[in-house]
């Protein structure tokens, strides 16, 4: 599954995003209007799912995915579409505020 279309309808929705290939997964930063980073998002994909990792960026250790995907204070989405795979990170995106 291609992560192009995310990245870009992160972008549309979020304005600046940072994104960086981490041994499999897409390390990216969500930033706030204010242009400071808000989250961060672990993200892979495997066959026909897309799964990651959302954090409060100011609640993390460590940039690294491997480290996120046992930060605490993170909550996982697990989708099948990049559509569903953003409807759960706007959830997730309240729970975590």
């Amino acid at each position: 599954m291609e992560l192009d279309k995310l990245f870009t309808l992160l972008r549309s929705r979020y304005g600046k995003i940072l994104k960086e290939k981490q041994n499999g997964f897409y390390s990216i930063i969500l930033y706030n209007s204010c242009k400071e980073p808000k989250y961060i998002i672990c993200v892979k994909t495997r066959r026909d799912l897309i799964f990651g990792k959302i954090c409060k960026f100011d609640s993390i250790s460590s940039l690294s995915c491997y480290d996120l995907l046992y930060e605490p204070s993170g909550l996982y989405i697990f989708s099948k579409t990049i559509e569903e795979f953003l409807e759960k990170l706007d959830k997730k995106m309240r729970l975590l505020r």
